[in-house]
């Protein structure tokens, strides 16, 4: 799960909170685990608590559109 020398060139990652296998809320504090530095945006279509995801640098609403995404990861990046 991300390790390497890739993992340091990322400069956001997405999440899908409804996923097969293991759910966003899962996956989450394993992420930050294991790069911290690296911003977590969570998509979702419904999200019925915020706190269990802490540490997500961002949540945006499904469907969400192209700009909104754009503006999202720019401002994460920027402050980073």
């Amino acid at each position: 799960l991300l390790s390497g020398p890739e993992a340091s060139d990322l400069k956001a990652l997405l999440l899908d909170l409804s996923m097969p296998k293991l759910s966003g809320e899962q996956l989450l504090p394993l992420l930050k685990a294991r790069v911290p530095h690296v911003p977590v945006i969570v998509l979702s279509g419904y999200v019925d608590d915020r706190a269990m995801l802490e540490g997500a640098s961002a949540v945006l609403q499904k469907p969400v559109g192209v700009r909104a995404l754009e503006e999202t990861l720019r401002s994460i990046v920027r402050t980073r």
